[in-house]
């Protein structure tokens, strides 16, 4: 059997038009044209199941069964999620009376130094030394 460059040639494009993967395109190849052997059958079975699998029904059905398999899962991890999360629930249940009351304070603390600084503060006139020498003796 002489090897038949078109037939590998057109075999390599139907592999790349196909979607597998390099390493499953360079197997096929292989598997069809390996010497002393006959596997046109098997490869030909093999890419038009690749090419089946790539068809926008089946990307549906695969898409589909992804969803119900994610819901399942997810089904399955919720107890577990809300077991974890419950610490965090609990602490924030005590802290967050304690962390409301503290900024409250810190707010009313503030306003009332606003006010206090917005008060006029008091008038002091400057006053210049005023100093009258006065002789102890009345002279002056």
């Amino acid at each position: 059997m002489a090897f038949d460059v078109d037939a590998y040639i057109t075999a390599a494009n139907r592999l790349r038009q196909s979607g597998l993967n390099d390493e499953a395109q360079r197997y096929g190849l292989e598997q069809m044209f390996s010497p002393g052997k006959d596997n046109g059958q098997f490869f030909e079975r093999l890419l038009n199941f690749a090419q089946e699998q790539n068809t926008p029904q089946a990307l549906r059905e695969k898409l589909r069964v992804q969803s119900e398999f994610d819901k399942e899962r997810m089904a399955a991890a919720a107890p577990y999620k809300l077991m974890f999360d419950l610490p965090g629930q609990i602490t924030q249940a005590f802290t967050l009376p304690g962390q409301l009351a503290m900024e409250g304070a810190n707010r009313v603390a503030n306003t009332v130094m606003e006010g206090v600084r917005a008060l006029p503060g008091p008038q002091v006139a400057a006053r210049s030394a005023q100093y009258t020498p006065m002789s102890y003796f009345g002279r002056g």
